[in-house]
Formats: structure tokens, C-alpha cells, sequence
């Protein structure tokens, strides 16, 4: 390995052990793998994900790996979900690849039901990324997938190859050339160069290596955690979906502010305010006087919302015929060119969500469902919300999720954002039913929370902000 290649390794390699993404188990004692199997070593490169150069640096040297020896040439890139699509899309980015997504599960929904979706022609050449190698199961499973939608696939690249027995198993039974950054044994080296581990436990970690290097996975494999909002946005088509993920997962926050304020002016001085704490800001612009509506402070709040990376939900609450609603959303307060997404009732039907396709033209734009309401004596049935679902389903490529009390649908493209959240739960004195964020976030498994009286009522509204994102957050975390 070239000296360059080598220092870097070793930078990479340093840091994920310095992070506790490189354990070892004392003698004894071992970790269960994803294959099912028992080890002393455990690699979990998931932890690059929240480190942009880092992960950078990891899909350069994963690129160089496969480039040696035949000197194969690839049109296309695949990785395997979930914890590999990262590598592949920044090899796909930097080498102008295009990036052909194999899902863990098949589509419920729309016309093609596969595991893998593209226009590209068949017979394509494409490289699978894998961020571990041990058994080859997860890359067995891929390049299957691969081949059974008409691709052809020779290679397969790795960060680590754990040498036990998947580069084999890849090679003689399903004729895929496995490259690797690194192996198992040379990450024991370098973490024994340097001085991170014993003499002893390198020698203990290396017999086992040695001693099980043909495993066989284990059936049924364990339980894949729960997605991150950075792996959904990778499984996310809609565009403003995906981009309140990637949103949240930058600025690690899942708070959307309920500026339920008496003046635009306002609006845009708390917008200034809690801006680098939230992913959006909610908005009830019919509830300003037509003749008192300045488009031009509208604007001004959606330059302040793209400097501070945030979105713009619009609390519209859409809920008439197709024609009615097209009007509503393009003209009088001009809401399809400010916001990013608004909400509707599906009360109506289907139509509803046609109108604001219609009316928002080529921009990206989306609508989140009301499928629950937080106030007290709703009408919102379990029907209703099952119907809710089924037109959301029917429209994914712009229903980006749901307003409700809990998480309604197991699709990762589908957000669910709960209003009516406060630090303590409660009644409100209009009906308003309050929970709080861990009991949205870690009991209900929601996505995030809306507060609006809780900051904007507030003495100090940024140390309220701030409060309200931690603990949400936090609960986030916590599920992972």
C-alpha cells in the first residue's frame, strides 16, 4: 500500500477507534455480529455517517481499492442498504457514477413493486459498496437483487474485509471479486503500531481471525436498528422530504416552531431568533388581514429560512374541491411560491392533493396529511386516519408524511410530525391536548414536534428553543 494510502488508513482507522467504532472484546467475552456469528472484533462504521470528511476520505480510499489489479470499469454504483448507500453515493458524486438504489424491503405501493428501481439499460456493469465484509451474506443479497433486475455484477469493494470467509464465499460461489480497503489483520496491526492495543489482545483477536475464517451466517439474521434520518433521506424520492431529513440530521434538530404570532414583523423577528434550532417554521398566514399581507416580508422570511437552513410549513389546512383549493394555494397569498410544504385534509379525496400539484408547477414542493389532531372531541376516527394513509400511499411522490399523535406508517419516506407538545403535558384552555417530546418522540415514535406557545410565550424564547431541541433530539437518539 502506498505510503499516502497507508497515512490515511491509519488517520481513518485512529479515529474509529478513538469514537469506540473499533471495540474488542477481553478474552472471554465476544460481540454478536450481523451474520449471527460470535467475535472478540467488532467494526461499526455507521459512526462515519456523522462525520462528512471523514466518511469522504473512507469512500476515496474505497474507490482506489477497487480500481487495482484487472482494471474493471463500472457504469453504475449500488450499496448495501442501509449502512453502505453513504459510500456509494459519495463515489457516485465524485466520479460521476450513476447511483442505483436496492432497497432492504420492496415497494408497497405505486406501479413497480421491486427491490430495485432504475432506467438504466440492462446488462449495466455495477460496482456493490459494502462498509463490512464477514460471511458476504448483505452482498450476496444485493448483487442477487442486482442480477435478478438485469444487472451485471462482477465486483464488489469493501472498507474491511474481516477475512472469515466472505471474499471466498463471494468469489467461488457467486463469481464476485471482493476488494478491500483493509482486512481484519491489518487494522490489528495499525492499532498495535500505534500503540491502542495490547500485545496480548492482538494476538488473542488474530487466533480468532485465523481460527474462523470460513463462517457461515446464521438464519434468520438479527433485527436491523432503527433507520436515521440521514439513511431515510437516502430512501427518500420526494424532494422536500428529503430534504427536512438531511435538515435535521445537519442541524441536529427535529423542532418545528408554531409562529403563531400577530404580525408579520414578528414572525420574522422570532424567525431571526430560534432559526439555527429548528428544522421549519409553521406558519398561519390566512390568519393575517389580505389588505395587512406584505408579499415582499413573506419573501424576507423565506430568505431568512434559506440562510438559517430551514424549512417553511404553511398551516393551510387545505380541505375543499380541487379548483377551490388550486386557487387558494396560487393565488391571494401566493403560498406555492414560499413554502416548501403545507397541510391538507384528506377529507375531500384525492383531489386535494392533485390541485396543489397542479398549482405548484416545477417547483419542489409537498403536502403533509392530517391524519390526527391533538384537540379534545376530534372527529378524526380510526377510519378516517386508515383512509388517510391509503391516499398518502397512493400519492408518495408529493405526500411527504402525516400531522398526527403517533407513527402511523413503518415507510421511511413517510415523516410524522406531532403538534401539541410542551415540556409538561397537559390541557390546554381550548381543548389543546400537550405531551412532551420524549412521550412523542420515544413512546409514540413520531418524527418531530411542533411547539408554538412554549417559545413564543416564553421570557427567554432562544433558551426555550434550544430546551425544546435538546429534548427532542435527545429522544431521537435514544431510539437509535
Amino acid at each position: 500500500m502506498a505510503a499516502t494510502l497507508l497515512s490515511s488508513l491509519r488517520s481513518i482507522l485512529l479515529q474509529l477507534f478513538d469514537s469506540g467504532a473499533i471495540k474488542f472484546a477481553d478474552p472471554g467475552q465476544e460481540f454478536t455480529l450481523k451474520s449471527g456469528a460470535k467475535s472478540p472484533a467488532y467494526f461499526n462504521l455507521r459512526t462515519l455517517n456523522n462525520n462528512a470528511k471523514l466518511r469522504e476520505e473512507a469512500s476515496g480510499l474505497m474507490w482506489q481499492a477497487c480500481q487495482l489489479g484487472d482494471n474493471a470499469t463500472y457504469d453504475c454504483i449500488c450499496g448495501v442498504p442501509l449502512g453502505a448507500i453513504c459510500y456509494a453515493d459519495a463515489i457516485s458524486l465524485a466520479h460521476d457514477l450513476p447511483l442505483v438504489l436496492k432497497r432492504p424491503f420492496a415497494k408497497q405501493h405505486g406501479v413497480s413493486k421491486k427491490l430495485v428501481d432504475s432506467d438504466l439499460p440492462k446488462g449495466s456493469n455495477c460496482l456493490v459498496v459494502e462498509d463490512v465484509v464477514t460471511s458476504g451474506t448483505s452482498v450476496i443479497e444485493t448483487v442477487t437483487a442486482l442480477r435478478d433486475a438485469g444487472f451485471v455484477v462482477t465486483h464488489a469493494v469493501t472498507f474491511i474485509d474481516r477475512e472469515q470467509g466472505g471474499k471466498e464465499r463471494l468469489g467461488t460461489e457467486y463469481n464476485v471479486h471482493l476488494s478491500s480497503v483493509c482486512t481484519g489483520s491489518q487494522v490489528l496491526d495499525i492499532l498495535y503500531q500505534n500503540n491502542k492495543i495490547s500485545t496480548e489482545l492482538k494476538d488473542y483477536v488474530q487466533q480468532y481471525l485465523s481460527a474462523n475464517n470460513m463462517i457461515v451466517a446464521k438464519e434468520p439474521p438479527v433485527q436491523a436498528k432503527q433507520l436515521n434520518f440521514q439513511e431515510r433521506a437516502l430512501l427518500t424520492a420526494n424532494p422536500v422530504a428529503k430534504k427536512l431529513l438531511n435538515v435535521m440530521t445537519q442541524k441536529s434538530t427535529n423542532l418545528i416552531f408554531s409562529a403563531d404570532v400577530d404580525s408579520l414583523d414578528t414572525l420574522l423577528d422570532l424567525a431571526s431568533i430560534v432559526g439555527p434550532h429548528i428544522c421549519a417554521i409553521k406558519t398561519h398566514i390566512n390568519t393575517f388581514a389580505v389588505e395587512n399581507f406584505k408579499l415582499d416580508l413573506i419573501y424576507k422570511l423565506r430568505n431568512v429560512a434559506d440562510e438559517q437552513n430551514f424549512l417553511i410549513l404553511e398551516d393551510s389546512k387545505f380541505a375543499d374541491i380541487g379548483n377551490t383549493v388550486y386557487k387558494q394555494y396560487v393565488d391571494g397569498y401566493h403560498i406555492c411560491e414560499w413554502a416548501d410544504f403545507v397541510t391538507a385534509h384528506a377529507v375531500s379525496g384525492p383531489g386535494v392533493i392533485e390541485a396543489l400539484v397542479k398549482g405548484s408547477g416545477n417547483r419542489d414542493r409537498a403536502c403533509l396529511l392530517i391524519a390526527q389532531m391533538s384537540s379534545d372531541g376530534n372527529l378524526a376516527s380510526e377510519a378516517y386516519t386508515n383512509g388517510v394513509l391509503k391516499i398518502a400511499e397512493d400519492h408518495s411522490g408529493f405526500v411527504a408524511g402525516f400531522i398526527c399523535r403517533q407513527k402511523l406508517s413503518s415507510k421511511p419516506n413517510f415523516i410524522h410530525i406531532t403538534p401539541g407538545v410542551k415540556l409538561a403535558a397537559g390541557m390546554g384552555t381550548l381543548g389543546q391536548q400537550y405531551l412532551t417530546p420524549d412521550e412523542v418522540i420515544k413512546n409514540r415514535q413520531s418524527d418531530v414536534v411542533i411547539v408554538g406557545s412554549g417559545i413564543y410565550q416564553a421570557e427567554d424564547p432562544l433558551a426555550a428553543t434550544i430546551a425544546y431541541k435538546e429534548a427532542a433530539f435527545a429522544a431521537y437518539n435514544d431510539l437509535l
